[in-house]
């Protein structure tokens, strides 16, 4: 925690009384192999769940040794925040070619909601990933593009924090030298992607400005030599 003179007080915990995260799910599942390594499918699911766990931030007195005094603190801890619903559908499809080359989508909507009309942490309404892929006996090379819509996280001090939707894009490349030895060459966020957090705060317009945080990982290159016997 902070404790320095003139400085923010804010800490953060954990809880050992949190109750386990429960959920009872209902799916309705249809799969159709209409070719060979070729699939079309979609799924319809209602989830309720029991004791999910939010982030919020509250008021708590602390000794505070800088100042050898009881000290007023902001501090974010786990808590039970009730019960909620989840309900959506996914789809799937993945088609490969007698070339080689094939293509792996799947798309997903879930509309989730606590009891008390809040949003459900970590929950993104869409979710996107296409992958088209080529394999053969020696080479193998696969993009994958995936995307999310935002996303609440928690409650600080009456605001709801969001991190707002992003977008991926990774690419693996192979080749089989013998076989014993191959080659291959990974990138990671290839778009150098980046994504802000911020503050939104019920009736306020234009929350998206109260920016929180932005964060970029950067784009990664990995070379690997693999031998297996």
């Amino acid at each position: 925690m902070s404790t320095e003179l003139g400085a923010i007080h804010t800490g953060g915990g954990g809880n050992p009384d949190l109750d386990p995260y429960e959920s009872t799910n209902l799916d309705f599942s249809a799969e159709w192999y209409f070719a060979e390594n070729s699939i079309l499918s979609g799924t319809l699911f209602h989830k309720k769940v029991d004791n999910y766990i939010l982030v919020t931030t509250q008021k708590e007195t602390h000794f505070n040794q800088g100042q050898q005094r009881d000290t007023e603190y902001d501090v974010s801890r786990p808590n039970n925040a009730g019960s909620a619903k989840i309900q959506g559908f996914s789809t799937a499809f993945q088609q490969t070619f007698d070339n080689g080359l094939g293509i792996l989508a799947n798309y997903t909507y879930a509309d989730a909601e606590a009891n008390n009309g809040d949003q459900l942490p970590y929950s993104s309404e869409n979710q996107v990933n296409i992958s088209p892929f080529f394999e053969s006996d020696r080479w193998s090379a696969r993009l994958t593009y995936s995307w999310r819509s935002k996303y609440y996280t928690q409650v600080d001090r009456g605001n709801y924090l969001v991190t707002d939707d992003y977008d991926s894009l990774d690419a693996s490349f192979s080749f089989r030298i013998n076989d014993h030895l191959s080659l291959g060459l990974d990138g990671m966020n290839l778009l150098d992607s980046e994504y802000y957090s911020y503050a939104e705060i019920p009736g306020v317009a234009n929350t998206k400005k109260l920016v929180r945080g932005a964060y970029r990982t950067g784009r990664r290159v990995m070379a690997s030599l693999r031998f297996q016997f």
